[in-house]
């Protein structure tokens, strides 16, 4: 992920840069460093969008977004965040962070956040399971 454009870095929630880029994506674990960690959830920040995106695998159904990470994605100067309703991790998968390399992949190669959610199943399958391998 460090050579994918504008890659920030992994995170955990008590551990975020100050400020975030112009252009910037990074991947947040939910859980504090020192914490066993819980669930991994990605941004993508881009200038011609008048938003941030926030991309959770599980989509609004399991986790909240804390708000130290609301306020790192607020740092952006962007007044509104981005959030996807779709559930597209199965409950039981640990492959949460895998979900987030492939968004920032996807946008990356320029597809629109509608084209990387229909990418998936819009419910928990195996295709998702399956669609999340990182090449």
């Amino acid at each position: 992920m460090k050579n994918k454009k504008g890659f920030r870095g992994v995170f955990t929630s008590d551990l975020l840069p100050k400020k975030m880029r112009q252009f910037e994506n990074g991947i947040i674990n939910l859980d504090i460093a020192t914490g066993p960690g819980t669930h991994w959830v990605c941004y993508y920040n881009e200038p011609n969008n008048n938003f941030v995106e926030c991309f959770d695998p599980f989509g609004d159904y399991v986790y909240k977004i804390p708000p130290n990470i609301k306020k790192y994605l607020q740092s952006s100067g962007k007044k509104e965040i981005g959030y996807n309703s779709s559930f597209l991790q199965h409950p039981a998968s640990v492959k949460c962070g895998y979900f987030c390399m492939k968004y920032i992949s996807e946008r990356n190669k320029g597809k629109s956040v509608v084209d990387v959610l229909y990418s998936f199943t819009q419910e928990p399958s195996a295709y998702n399971e399956k669609n999340v391998l990182y090449k």
